[in-house]
């Protein structure tokens, strides 16, 4: 069985991409300026485009780097952000792991997960303005072993700290008003461990160590609006099908390197390993026709029907450079999303339709990994759409496409 794709209207693509407006744009900026790293020696390291500390939980430390990004305002919010995955028995204890933004020696924002046993998955957020202080909780929990999504918004009025499991929905946790020190233009960028005083305890003889990663660190001010110069390369398509057939090329996927059926993983949400690696044996290749005719592999017919059997796809992103996207999957009734082998995203029970997630793509080529079960029948239908996570483009090529084409995308929908 495979699904055909539904002939859409441009107003429907444009309210599509309305939707994915809600969050500001982002970019990584931070590649090329070197961290500076407090940590005990070789504990912290830069992986895979991440920061990432293995230690013991009593071990403050910090990776920071000075930031010129400007004080953020209505017309162009500046945007901090980043994906924390911790991990361990003791990864909240002693210390939060937080990303923060400095004003000066005694002037911080932060927001991340909070000293705690690990039960408790709220994001935490907290600001210091010398002797004047706060703190404030989520609402929403993040599954253990997923990591959760972190947002710094500073606009002319507001500094917003906001947490969310797929980095498309945003809870905001704390917000405060552009006042005193925290009026102007921060200074420094930090990630790690730590918020004033704490009390190194663990009871005697554990000797276990914990993880902490943070991914996609970006900070972007972009303006809000649409600008002129986005369609400055736009060039009218040749008739309304190449239309169809350049917007289909701007995200759907449509190779896939295949695997399966495999037994279900010990831990459905745990890292990926080596067996997972979609450059070794067992692997298949599988590619949707190009057209828009259909857009999700059946994947259990491909590599053999299993009633509840489990598989594994996976695609490869190249980008030059570091930088968000955000995925909708869709077809799928149970998945767990992997990104360079770290755990993204779990489905959840209730959750019907296509699912968004947003992405940190690294410099040079990132694998996404998706595991995904099959219904009692055996179906394993699998679709993926990518986006970069600033819309601007993508609104404003499908409000020019409209002028250029009136009536031609509603004559194909009703033909």
């Amino acid at each position: 069985m495979r699904l055909q794709r539904p002939v859409r209207t441009l107003l429907a693509l444009a309210l599509a991409g309305s939707a994915w407006a809600a969050e500001p744009a982002t970019a990584a900026a931070t590649a090329s300026t070197p961290w500076s790293i407090q940590a005990p020696a070789g504990a912290v390291r830069e992986q895979d485009g991440a920061i990432v500390m293995t230690g013991r939980a009593e071990e403050a430390w910090s990776a920071a780097q000075p930031l010129a990004a400007g004080p953020g305002s209505d017309a162009a919010p500046l945007v901090v952000r980043a994906l924390l995955l911790a991990g361990g028995r003791h990864a909240q204890a002693v210390h939060p792991s937080l990303l923060q933004l400095g004003w000066g020696d005694d002037q911080a924002v932060a927001v991340g997960l909070p000293v705690g046993d690990g039960k408790d998955r709220r994001g935490w957020a907290a600001w210091r303005a010398g002797a004047a202080h706060g703190e404030a909780m989520a609402r929403s929990q993040v599954p253990a072993g997923q990591p959760i999504h972190l947002r710094l918004v500073l606009t002319s009025r507001v500094i917003a700290a906001e947490t969310s499991r797929d980095g498309v929905a945003w809870e905001r946790v704390l917000e405060l008003p552009r006042s005193g020190a925290l009026a102007g233009a921060p200074t420094r960028l930090a990630v790690g461990r730590g918020w004033g005083a704490a009390a190194a305890e663990r009871r005697k003889g554990d000797r276990s160590e914990d993880s902490w990663r943070f991914a996609g660190v970006a900070v972007q001010a972009l303006p809000s609006a649409l600008a002129a110069d986005l369609l400055k390369d736009y060039r009218k398509p040749d008739g309304y099908d190449a239309v169809r057939a350049e917007d289909e090329a701007r995200g759907r996927v449509l190779r896939w390197r295949l695997r399966g059926p495999v037994p279900h993983p010990a831990r459905a949400a745990g890292a990926a390993d080596a067996a997972e690696d979609p450059a070794g044996d067992g692997w298949v290749d599988a590619e949707l026709p190009p057209g828009g005719a259909e857009d999700q592999l059946d994947v259990g017919r491909l590599l053999g029907a299993k009633p509840n059997g489990h598989y594994l796809a996976a695609v490869r992103i190249p980008s030059p450079v570091a930088r968000w996207e955000q995925l909708q999957i869709e077809g799928v009734r149970e998945f767990t999303v992997l990104v360079d082998g770290m755990p993204l995203l779990r489905s959840a029970p209730e959750q019907r339709g296509p699912v968004r997630v947003a992405v940190p793509l690294r410099a040079g080529t990132t694998t996404v990994l998706v595991r995904l079960t099959a219904t009692p029948g055996g179906v394993a239908l699998l679709g993926m759409t990518r986006a970069d996570a600033d819309p601007r483009p993508r609104i404003a090529w499908l409000g020019r496409i409209a002028l250029d084409f009136p009536g031609e995308a509603e004559a194909q929908a009703e033909g």
